[in-house]
């Protein structure tokens, strides 16, 4: 496949992964679908926790199958259409389920809808965890739907990120420049694109959301490719694939990689990531849309013709109904360029008034690719058409001859004279095709040597650009170390100035006291002898005390018949039964131990830990917050709450 056809399949593909991102700021461990099932149970079947599990299930399936997301999604709102259930600190999210659902299918006009609605319902909520939620899926939709205000939007945004708040920061600052680059790759401004990116692309926090570094990679891949270099186009795509990602993301590399290997001498790898695309299964409608266009493709390159054409005609079918005009765009050219080869006047016309149809309605497909694909496509139609100059030929003759007819003048030799000019014509025009034939051919030569000569310019100033950018953030880091090793050096000696002073007030505190008892032994030395005694044996009784309370507030010990475990309260945030063992949650890890839950509760210190459910005890310190139905700890967690247990775990938070 021509380089240029790759290009813009590839900036095809961007516009489906910017619509799936804004989903990864919910995400959920990817587990078992039914092992989740039996993990949301609960056994007090009310509609509120009916509710409660459907909005779970539906949000993991997000990333699995959006058919069932949206019947699950569907369900929770017709039961609050109808008043069974009240949600209203948390319907905007579940509008925003709904608008996800519809971005995975790729109708926006829905998604749209939705997502202001969810937007007006939530524009006060408190949390900012929930605002960036919802910010991050109205730029991913200015994006979709090519917005002019997108640029706007990141740059106002960029203003209120904050990347010292946690996770949720992380991805608002990572999407934003991924958004700002991808606006410069609709402008088909590569370059810059690729800069936006490296801007992120060593961010320290990157490791903590992996799904959002696949977006980089993936975006730097298709960037590198329309420069002309497919080798690290690939390269880029294979280490994402070293991460965790959810199954929408590893089917996105699939098709990536496929467009990138369907030239001829890399058909076989095409074949293979298609296969590997095709086992991910279940597949929505654009999935399937995306496997007849990738196969159409395949089978044009083995000149299987009439195959071919049957899948883009399967795909023109999936079309409907989704709102994507540059794939519909690509499909069309595909076509077209296969008529050209069956000869196909009649369907090859068609095509034509599709892309005129197409390119009038959405001003944004007028890219230089696109307007070099669609000349190609009007210029072979007019190869195809050729049989209409003759009949205009014939027309003229016809005219001609009526006339010298109705003037009596021997119409034999008028036919003669009109043959013998028409060979000359057809002479003269053979002429001409074959010198406009030589010139095209070496524009061709110039315009390749011209493109290599600026690929290559362009290639070692991005390398140029980044060992400069790179420099420049090692200098940076080095300042940012220096300042750090200052700050702290003054803290330090402020620490021990601080201690001296106290030193020097505890020593002449000390010695007021020495010289006070010194008078009074000189009164009743025998007495205070004594009672000096008492005093230091209660001292030492005292220090063992409150050392040995320490150690009990601080760590708790728990034996097994194997092993014994210290843990440290401040980091253990909840403890919860799992088969016939506990599982320990700490901020950083979580272990099983093999002793049951009861026998935990009684080395847990009551002052610290309640009992949120019965298979749930949870540390105080790390409750965020308390919901009818669920308690919030501090890294955003949401815990089941029983209602057994929530007026005691209310009277303990306060």
């Amino acid at each position: 496949m021509p380089k240029f056809k790759i290009k813009t399949c590839a900036l095809v593909i961007q516009i489906i992964f910017w619509m799936i991102l804004p989903f990864g700021l919910c995400a959920q461990e990817t587990e078992d679908y039914e092992t989740l099932k039996q993990k949301l149970a609960i056994e007090d079947k009310t509609a509120l926790d009916s509710a409660y599990t459907k909005i779970q299930l539906a949000n993991y399936l997000i990333y699995h199958d959006l058919d069932e997301a949206t019947e699950y999604i569907n369900e929770v709102l017709i039961d609050i259409e109808q008043g069974d259930i009240v949600l209203a600190d948390t319907f905007y999210r579940h509008l925003l389920i709904k608008a996800w659902t519809y971005q995975g299918k790729q109708q926006y006009d829905e998604a749209i809808s939705y997502l202001d609605q969810a937007m007006l319902i939530g524009k006060d909520n408190k949390s900012r965890e929930g605002k960036l939620e919802l910010l991050i899926n109205k730029g991913a939709l200015l994006l979709q739907t090519n917005d002019p205000s997108l640029d706007e939007f990141v740059d106002s945004q960029l203003l209120e990120v904050d990347t010292t708040k946690g996770r949720a920061d992380y991805i608002m600052y990572t999407l934003l420049h991924q958004y700002k680059s991808k606006s410069f790759a609709l402008s088909e401004d590569y370059e810059s694109a690729i800069k936006t990116l490296l801007k992120v692309s060593d961010a320290r926090f990157l490791d903590k959301i992996p799904n959002y570094r696949f977006g980089i990679r993936s975006a730097l891949s298709r960037y590198t490719a329309f420069l002309g270099d497919k080798e690290m186009a690939v390269k880029q795509l294979q280490i994402a694939l070293q991460d965790k990602l959810h199954k929408h993301q590893e089917k996105q590399i699939y098709y990536d990689l496929c467009q990138l290997n369907m030239s001829t001498d890399s058909l076989a790898l095409g074949i293979k990531y298609l296969a590997l695309f095709q086992t991910l299964t279940p597949h929505t409608r654009v999935d399937r849309r995306d496997f007849h266009y990738l196969s159409a493709a395949i089978k044009k390159q083995e000149a299987n013709y009439a195959l071919s054409l049957s899948h883009i005609d399967s795909a023109l079918l999936l079309q409907d109904g989704i709102q994507n005009n540059q794939k519909m765009l690509d499909v069309i050219l595909l076509k077209a360029n296969l008529c050209e080869k069956m000869k196909n006047k009649k369907e090859m016309a068609a095509c034509i008034l599709m892309m005129d149809s197409l390119m009038n309605a959405d001003i944004s497909l007028a890219t230089t690719i696109n307007n070099t694909q669609i000349s190609k496509a009007k210029l072979l139609n007019k190869f195809l058409q050729s049989d209409i100059s003759y009949a205009k030929d014939f027309v003229a003759y016809d005219s001609l001859n009526a006339k010298l007819t109705k003037k009596k003048i021997d119409p034999d030799l008028v036919a003669a004279l009109l043959d013998f000019e028409n060979k000359e014509q057809r002479y003269q025009i053979n002429q001409l095709a074959e010198t406009n034939a030589k010139k095209d051919s070496m524009l061709g030569v110039q315009h390749k040597l011209m493109k290599y000569v600026l690929s290559s310019i362009l290639v070692l100033s991005l390398i140029f650009g980044f060992i400069y950018y790179s420099n420049l953030q090692q200098k940076k880091k080095s300042e940012e170390l220096a300042k750090f090793e200052i700050a702290r050096a003054n803290k330090e000696a402020a620490q021990k100035h601080q201690q001296a002073k106290k030193s020097a007030a505890e020593k002449d505190r000390l010695a007021a006291l020495a010289l006070a008892e010194r008078k009074r032994l000189q009164e009743k030395q025998n007495e205070l002898k004594k009672r000096v005694s008492q005093i230091e044996q209660s001292n030492q009784e005292l220090e063992s005390q409150l050392s040995s309370s320490k150690n009990r507030t601080d760590i708790i010990t728990i034996s097994t018949k194997t092993k014994v475990h210290k843990i440290k309260i401040d980091q253990l945030m909840f403890v919860s039964a799992e088969n016939e063992g506990t599982r320990f949650y700490l901020k950083e890890k979580k272990f099983l131990i093999l002793i049951p839950l009861k026998e935990v509760a009684k080395q847990l210190p009551k002052n610290h830990f309640v009992r949120i459910f019965r298979s749930t005890i949870v540390n105080i310190e790390f409750i965020q917050a308390v919901n009818s139905k669920y308690i919030v700890l501090e890294n955003g967690e949401e815990l089941v709450m029983s209602r057994t247990y929530k007026e005691e775990v209310k009277r303990r938070v306060g």
